[in-house]
């Protein structure tokens, strides 16, 4: 039987997980071998490959969530002098050029849209990763790669609302890492991507008074938003929920 219209799949893309939902379906979680090759998204990547095989016959639209694993944020002043988005673009690359050196000449960077913003969130991620994101739906598969995003930026649109208090921080906490964003009035004013282990209510506090201070505040109280976590852990839930 054809399909007028194509089936949704979201797939929450983790070092040691793959998250697969079908729209209106039950959510199945894939155990991936993050030491299997070079990168971090080597068995991720590996296990969508073989995942996306079996959707190569239907008329399947794809959307991808990644893990804060793999990519780089920064927070990169307006500037008005910048005339359009090229400028824009590569003043973002320079940004994460006086950051990471030589090695961010090989990322794709990826600059947020809002024209009202005085910080805008900028998010680089390894070329290697999106080509090979994009080779899991070759030529010839009837299955389509139509939206791949950072999990902060999923995150940040299903608690908009939340964020948009006085004083707000946005935590993310997966395995070995947490992904810290802090805003005003909805607006961008810090944002962290950190190694670690957070998996404690106070790991998590004191994450948030450090941060404070290193921004030079007085800890102070803001709205704290949190994904809530199950077994699959909070990333894969996020990301499976939003299907």
């Amino acid at each position: 039987m054809s399909r007028l219209w194509p089936e949704h799949i979201r797939v929450a893309l983790a070092p040691e997980a793959l998250g697969i939902v079908r729209a209106r379906g039950a959510g199945r979680v894939v155990a991936c071998d993050s030491q299997l090759g070079p990168e971090i998204w080597s068995g991720a990547l590996a296990a969508l490959k073989s995942e996306a095989l079996e959707w190569k016959n239907a008329t399947t639209a794809v959307a991808v969530v990644l893990s804060n694993h793999f990519l780089r944020y920064a927070l990169v002043p307006r500037d008005r002098a910048l005339r359009g988005a090229a400028e824009e673009l590569a003043y973002a690359r320079h940004v994460f050029a006086r950051i990471h050196g030589e090695r961010s000449a090989d990322w794709e960077v990826l600059l947020d849209d809002d024209p009202r913003a005085p910080l805008r969130v900028a998010c680089a991620i390894d070329s290697g990763l999106r080509r090979g994101l994009q080779a899991c739906f070759a030529a010839g598969s009837k299955a389509r790669l139509v939206s791949v995003q950072p999990y902060l930026m999923a995150a940040f649109n299903r608690s908009r609302r939340e964020l948009a208090a006085p004083a707000a921080a946005l935590l993310l906490v997966e395995p070995g890492r947490a992904c810290l964003a802090r805003l005003a009035q909805g607006s961008w004013t810090g944002l962290r991507n950190l190694r670690g282990e957070f998996d404690t209510p106070e790991a998590c506090a004191a994450l948030l008074e450090r941060e404070q201070t290193l921004d030079g505040e007085a800890p102070g109280r803001e709205t704290l938003v949190r994904p809530l976590a199950s077994s699959a852990g909070p990333f894969i839930d996020m990301a499976l929920c939003a299907a």
